[in-house]
């Protein structure tokens, strides 16, 4: 089987590398390909210079960057309706479609409907429901209910990483149920797994990037009063406010 993964609308290869997420992020891929199940991947990125990072992968995982024609935002979002024709080779080639998230679905959605190919809508998160929390107001975060509307719709298979999620797209959308499932992101036990130590038997660590979806604010709430200290490890937007909040609750 070939699989063919879109990469999130304007994510590229390069960021993966620069966030340090590409080692965690082929390792499923790279396991697909040991399993035998899949025989080649696709990975339809948005960075013209990502298949320079190409050496850094199983050689039966090809990298299809963005033509360097379709510069700056307005040629992004043009290229992403026109991938599935400048890329039809590869969409023609591929047995299923996958979506590393909601965003960017749009994609393919229309690959399905041309190539008649069956589409596997993998989130990480409800984006409808983290740009109405987060008050934003991009046309594109405006009809995200109606963009996630119409994946699941073209959907043959989908999947979310919590429960919460399934629940409410499945009533939202009138999805059925055995069609979304219910698929946690993975630990690597082998790394992340209890220590015989009791050095700091009083601390917690996070390791993670620090926004919104990890939900640190509520963490830090829970260990406000307590004798347990946190530590973290990671970079990300809410960096300074969390030391300000730390400060203002008293948290350690």
């Amino acid at each position: 089987m070939r699989l063919l993964l879109l990469f999130t609308y304007g994510v590229t290869l390069e960021t993966w590398v620069r966030k340090g997420l590409l080692e965690r992020e082929k390792r499923i891929y790279e396991e697909l390909l040991a399993s035998g199940h899949v025989e080649e991947i696709f990975w339809l990125t948005y960075g013209s210079e990502d298949r320079t990072f190409a050496k850094e992968l199983d050689k039966r995982i090809k990298v299809v960057p963005k033509p360097s024609i379709f510069k700056g935002k307005l040629c992004t979002f043009l290229y992403s309706l026109l991938m599935p024709l400048v890329r039809a080779r590869h969409f023609k080639e591929a047995d299923v479609i996958k979506t590393n998230q909601m965003k960017g679905s749009w994609t393919g959605v229309l690959a399905s409907f041309l190539y008649g190919k069956p589409l596997y809508v993998r989130t990480g998160y409800t984006w409808s429901i983290f740009s109405r929390k987060m008050g934003k107001k991009s046309f594109l975060e405006k009809i995200s209910p109606f963009i996630e509307w119409l994946a699941y719709r073209f959907a043959r298979r989908a999947s979310v990483t919590s429960v919460a999620d399934r629940t409410y797209v499945i009533k939202k959308y009138g999805i059925s149920e055995s069609k979304v499932k219910w698929i946690p992101n993975y630990v690597d036990t082998s790394i992340f797994k209890p220590l015989r130590s009791d050095r700091y038997p009083d601390r917690i660590v996070f390791v993670g990037r620090m926004t919104y979806q990890k939900n640190l604010f509520s963490l830090f709430d829970a260990l406000s009063g307590t004798p347990y200290s946190l530590d973290l490890f990671g970079t990300g937007e809410l960096e300074d406010e969390l030391r300000n909040y730390a400060l203002e609750i008293g948290a350690r």
